[in-house]
């Protein structure tokens, strides 16, 4: 044992370094990141509670109330929202048990959006009906960040942007999710999206008018397309492409008829 500690020292003090020990063993890879976004389909799906406290179930058959936590998987049975009916509710299952919950507290399979490049979802469940019916828009990160995109939306459309940068929701109203920034920019007076394959994002106008508009990131838009005319409908249909993305196709519904217009691009 001396021999050797007087080697070391001597190795040492001639300038050369100290001896690394390697393991024999190499460290476990890095374990992979599971997603926070629960992974539901149809009918089934989770109790979904925001700050993450625990709700009362109301158990029809016995009128008691049951705590729940946030997670607690369920199975979406009737939905009990309509027009004029005030609060939305949901007559779910969970655990052999069926009972009462709100309506915006049940994230099923069906209620859900996922972006295709982003990986983002969207929850989107009536929350009240007075009169008309409006619902909560829900984006969820993958790693568990949740951001309220709007509690008012109606006659909602859905737009993601190819690059998975930007999510678009309109629903007499727009409501337009930057990414990165995880930040919403409201407008009151657009809706219908619908994002180009260049990810330029098209919107329309909602009552008095429908106009054609490409949106930009700084509010400012550019008119595309008019047509004279009252439009029928108070949430027009978005646009759609053709040639490979080159033509916008917009329809404009008229009291004569539809009137379909193709603008280059």
């Amino acid at each position: 044992m001396r021999k050797l500690l007087v080697s070391m020292l001597a190795f040492v003090a001639c300038g050369g370094s100290t001896p690394v020990v390697k393991p024999d063993s190499k460290p476990d890879p890095k374990a992979p990141v599971v997603s926070a976004i629960p992974k539901v389909q149809g009918k089934e799906g989770v109790v979904f509670s925001p700050d993450g406290n625990g709700l009362e179930l109301r158990v029809l058959a016995t009128g008691d109330s049951l705590f729940v936590e946030a997670g607690t998987p369920l199975k979406l049975l009737n939905e009990q929202s309509g027009k004029g009916l005030g609060r939305a509710d949901a007559e779910v299952e969970i655990n052999g048990k069926v009972g009462i919950l709100p309506n915006r507290n049940v994230l099923v399979g069906d209620r859900m959006r996922i972006s295709p490049v982003s990986k983002i979802a969207l929850f989107v469940a009536t929350r009240e009906c007075e009169p008309d019916c409006v619902s909560d828009v829900w984006a969820l990160h993958p790693d568990g960040r949740k951001l309220l995109m709007t509690n008012s939306a109606r006659d909602a459309a859905f737009a993601f942007s190819p690059d998975g940068l930007q999510i678009a929701v309109g629903g007499r109203g727009l409501w337009l999710l930057n990414i990165g920034t995880w930040r919403v920019f409201t407008y009151s007076e657009f809706s219908a999206p619908t994002f180009a394959p260049d990810n330029s994002l098209y919107v329309r106008g909602f009552g008095a008018t429908d106009n054609v508009m490409r949106l930009f990131f700084n509010g400012q838009v550019s008119e595309i397309a008019s047509e004279p005319g009252a439009p029928t409908l108070a949430v027009p249909d978005p646009v759609t492409f053709d040639d490979g993305g080159n033509t916008i196709v917009a329809t404009f519904a008229r009291p004569g008829g539809d009137k379909t217009v193709r603008v280059p691009r």
